[in-house]
């Protein structure tokens, strides 16, 4: 009989291959490699205090995920994932590890500074 966390992870890699984009990691050293990751955008209110309900935000901004699986690829700060021309982000942090997942806080990189990124 297969535990919780085995259906989840089952569950999340089905996720993971439904919704995957192909993509070419470049790591802050050593050699590239293609990757399958997936990318996912977050509405997240700036300046809102935390446990109070006066809603101190004045904007919202989006924040930009990738999620891969851990056998594949645990990214580096300052690694790149180039997903087309004119697309890619650099990895700004990197959260533990999720089971079969890792998660990564990324910046979106203005088109100009994407040429010459290698594409998938």
């Amino acid at each position: 009989m297969a535990t919780w966390r085995e259906i989840r992870d089952k569950a999340r890699r089905k996720v993971h291959d439904t919704m995957r984009v192909k993509a070419i990691y470049v790591p802050p050293s050593g050699p590239n490699q293609e990757v399958f990751i997936r990318v996912h955008y977050k509405m997240e209110p700036l300046a809102d205090m935390k446990g109070t309900s006066y809603d101190y935000a004045e904007r919202w901004e989006t924040v930009p995920r990738i999620i891969v699986l851990k056998e594949d690829l645990v990214p580096e700060r300052g690694g790149i994932f180039s997903v087309t021309a004119g697309e890619a982000y650099q990895v700004d942090h990197v959260q533990p590890d999720d089971g079969i997942t890792v998660t990564a806080e990324v910046s979106r990189m203005e088109a100009a500074d994407t040429v010459g990124l290698p594409v998938p």
